[in-house]
């Protein structure tokens, strides 16, 4: 194996060719806030299908669970997107 490289935690001064610069939690939660705003209708097919195919495999058994956690999910999506409520009324 390879050296182990130490992390350059400073927040400033020049950075070496090649190093990464650290996100801080409110970078990261702000670039995947911006990316789900960019790709609502594709986060939430995935999740669609996603509780599609665990449905199938249950035969059923939780289909009422995986009803909620869509309608949760799709809430969830549409407060980062700053739709809720305006093109997804709740399903019954």
């Amino acid at each position: 194996m390879g050296a182990l490289v130490e992390p350059h935690w400073a927040a400033d001064g020049p950075r070496q060719r090649g190093e990464v610069p650290i996100m801080g939690f409110d970078e990261i939660k702000n670039k995947v806030q911006d990316m789900v705003s960019d790709n609502a209708d594709k986060v939430s097919d995935g999740i669609d299908k996603a509780t599609d195919f665990i449905d199938d495999k249950t035969g059923g058994k939780y289909s009422e669970h995986l009803d909620g956690v869509d309608d949760k999910a799709r809430d969830f999506i549409d407060g980062l997107d700053g739709e809720k409520g305006e093109d997804n009324p709740p399903q019954s």
